[in-house]
């Protein structure tokens, strides 16, 4: 299979189009019933599935686990890797549209329910129903697996998200350790009162070179904790549309500007950009850099940061703060699930396989090596084993913890990436000061709620965003 290869122009029609793709307009197909099992049978005839990817930074730990399901189920994976984002999209729709498509894939999950809804991905409702597996009391979800009272993917991994801090820093400013002083039940006025401090012009040359919080505030989601936290939104979930111009939004966007423009306690985009291309030769972010105090950041970031800091300061884990007692802090979580594409001719070894990387022989393999954050809960403790001071992040429990705390999710819909791509203009220009906040909170609201589609039915009809916390 060579991943590259190009459907022909008659089977393409109009799916293809500049930039992202159009939200719905997909084939819909009638997949064959095909008998299946997850029953290994290593003594059966090798056959061999076609995986489709996305991360390259997963392809080493996969080198490592592979090869079990191999031994198994006498089963080949051949990767096909695209890249995320648009690519993926357009690609993905392309295969579809040809009748090309892979079997399953570790998918980009901003554009999956387009999918669901065309009658591309298989329905595993009845296969998660015959093997016994219960993905909302056993796993970490990210919020479209099921839609539409239908399960579509496989959890995977899980993505909380936390704030990473340079120990060595906190202690070179003389500040105490929130993990010290308070046991990691932290405020929002600490937060921003420890990044002020942090925040200096190292070399005495007029600009900024060391700031308090490096919080990227897109795609939305990543902004999500400003405004949950304080008891707001950005999303009207019960109707699915965007609010960005709500009161309680305002209020939260706000709040951020306030922390750029007149504290420069919060790195506004271009400075994330001019210091990352200044550092030069490596991949570095300003945190790894040792350039920020706090960072907040996905699990994902552990090996990153393991790679990038080495050893040239000390660094851990701290939730989003609290506001108060009555206003706990709120977390993000995200992540991207498996699936089976509908209309495979190898139903049987691709749903096998879908359902083994979340099995605990896989997810445990996650855990142990730490490559990503197991969905699987009871991998868990072996995943928070282990780490230490010189082994960090210490206190890596805090991301499990995320789950017993309200928290949120990406609002995903047919045109997620069609919709988030207006954001970012917006919201740079905003906080270059190139334009007022409330109009450009309103014509978001406008042009993004304009590029939302979703299907037939209300998948957030009922549904609480954000979440709350686990039992």
């Amino acid at each position: 299979m060579n991943p590259q290869r190009q459907p022909s122009s008659a089977t393409r029609r109009a799916f293809i189009g500049s930039g992202v793709l159009a939200g719905a307009a997909l084939v819909a197909c009638a997949g064959p019933d095909a008998p299946q099992t997850t029953q290994f049978n290593p003594t059966s005839a090798p056959s061999q599935i076609r995986f489709a990817w996305w991360q390259q930074d997963y392809k080493p730990f996969w080198d490592q686990i592979f090869p079990k399901f191999r031994e198994k189920t006498n089963i080949n994976i051949e990767l096909e890797f695209y890249a995320s984002g648009a690519v993926w999209a357009e690609k993905m729709t392309a295969l579809f549209v040809s009748g090309d498509q892979p079997d399953a894939a570790h998918s980009s999950s901003m554009v999956d329910t387009r999918y669901y809804d065309a009658g591309n991905i298989m329905d595993i409702t009845s296969v998660l129903a015959r093997e016994k597996v219960n993905i909302d009391r056993d796993y970490a979800l990210m919020g479209t697996e099921k839609w539409c009272g239908k399960t579509y993917a496989m959890p995977y991994f899980a993505e909380p998200f936390g704030i990473y801090y340079n120990k060595s820093m906190l202690k070179k400013l003389g500040l105490q350790d929130p993990w010290v002083s308070a046991k990691g039940d932290w405020t929002w006025d600490q937060m921003m009162s420890m990044a002020k401090v942090a925040t200096q012009d190292t070399d005495r040359d007029g600009k900024i070179d060391q700031w308090g919080i490096h919080w990227p505030y897109t795609p939305p989601g990543y902004f999500g904790p400003w405004a949950w936290t304080f008891g707001g939104n950005f999303v009207d979930w019960e109707n699915a549309k965007y609010a960005f111009s709500s009161p309680s939004s305002i209020e939260a966007f706000q709040r951020l500007q306030t922390a750029i423009f007149r504290d420069h306690t919060v790195m506004h985009n271009d400075e994330v950009t001019a210091v990352t291309q200044g550092i030069g030769g490596g991949v570095k972010t300003p945190f790894q850099a040792g350039q920020t105090l706090f960072w907040f950041r996905s699990v994902t970031d552990i090996p990153r940061n393991r790679l990038q800091i080495g050893t040239n300061f000390e660094w851990d884990v701290l939730p989003v703060p609290k506001v108060d007692n009555g206003k706990p802090g709120v977390g993000f979580q995200a992540g991207h699930p498996n699936w089976v594409a509908k209309e495979t001719k190898k139903a049987d070894a691709a749903t096998k396989f879908v359902l083994w990387l979340s099995q605990s022989e896989s997810q445990d393999h996650m855990a142990d090596t730490k490559f990503l954050m197991p969905a699987l809960k009871s991998s868990w403790p072996r995943f928070v084993k282990g780490t230490s001071a010189t082994e960090p992040p210490e206190h890596i429990q805090q991301f499990a913890d995320v789950f017993k705390k309200p928290h949120g999710w990406h609002f995903r819909h047919h045109s997620t990436p069609d919709a988030d791509a207006l954001y970012g203009p917006v919201i740079h220009a905003v906080f270059r000061a190139e334009r007022p906040l409330v109009p450009g909170l309103q014509e978001l609201d406008t042009t993004m709620n304009q590029k939302l589609v979703l299907g037939q039915c209300a998948p957030y009809k009922g549904m609480k965003v954000p979440r709350s916390g686990a039992p």
